[in-house]
């Protein structure tokens, strides 16, 4: 089966097994706050969500304008990037936090559906 068959199959099954237990939390009383870690909400954003978010955009932004040549050349090709002087081993693992950050910070705002759509 291929790969982008499989992660579709696997992405319909989670799903519905996260409405499933949206609907049973909802039945038990407890599922008020999971309808906007689901679709998101700007709303019921906290002030300090928001600094927190401003803060980790400026990281990021001097963190991509910093090292932009060894990310560019990371993505182009990670094996000349090795060959040209460049870690990329803890390039790359920094790369990926800053997304993983970036992300869960995201989550309540975007939504878990419309995240990974």
């Amino acid at each position: 089966m291929p790969i982008d068959t499989t992660l579709g199959v696997l992405f319909g099954s989670m799903m519905a097994v996260a409405i499933f237990f949206y609907a049973w939390m909802q039945q038990l009383g407890i599922g008020s706050g999971a309808t906007s870690l689901l679709f998101g909400s700007v709303i019921s954003l906290y002030r300090e969500e928001i600094y927190g978010l401003l803060a980790i955009m400026a990281i990021v932004i001097l963190f991509v304008a910093v090292f932009y040549k060894e990310i560019s050349a990371m993505i182009f090709h990670r094996r000349i990037a090795e060959i040209t002087g460049i870690r990329t081993k803890p390039m790359m693992y920094a790369v990926l936090f800053m997304i993983a950050l970036m992300v869960a910070l995201t989550l309540p705002i975007v939504g878990g559906l419309l995240l990974y759509v």
